[in-house]
Order: structure tokens, then sequence, then C-alpha cells
């Protein structure tokens, strides 16, 4: 039996995500292939997001939460995302 790691994060679902958010890291794709959303992405100022309003600013979701589990690439792009933020 092939053992398996799972760590906990949160993701931008597919079907709920606005088509102008740029995918930094997507979830792990399932047995089949399939991939679920966005584990970081990335929103510019004056996108429109699918309730109909428009960001104000650079947005960045970053759902890789425990930070015990980060790994030095992991910290980098939590380091951009907040680099995105600030523009």
């Amino acid at each position: 039996m092939k053992r398996r790691i799972s760590l906990p994060y949160y993701f931008l679902d597919e079907k709920n995500k606005a088509p102008p958010l740029v995918q930094i890291a997507a979830t792990q794709p399932s047995s089949s292939g399939k991939k679920f959303g966005d584990v970081i992405s990335y929103g510019a100022a004056g996108i429109t997001l699918l309730n109909g309003k428009k960001l104000n600013k650079n947005l960045c979701f970053f759902g890789i939460t425990e930070t015990q589990f980060w790994t030095n690439a992991s910290r980098q792009m939590f380091k951009d995302c907040i680099l995105f933020t600030l523009g």
C-alpha cells in the first residue's frame, strides 16, 4: 500500500472563481486528473468579481495556512503574494 501525506489547505473552486483571477498554484489533481481550483491566485485592481463588484486594490488569495508545512518555495510564494497586494 502506498502511503500519502495529506496537507490541509483552502482553494477557490473553479466554478466560483472570477475568470480574470490568475492561478499561481492549483489543487493537487484527483485520480481522474481534475484540478478543483486555485490554492494561490492573483487579482489585479479593476477586475470584476462574480458578484459584479470591482477590486479597488490588488488581491492575493493564499490558501496554504499551515505554516509548519511551508517549504522555502511556499515561503517565497507568500512573500510574492504580499508584494503583489502592495502593488
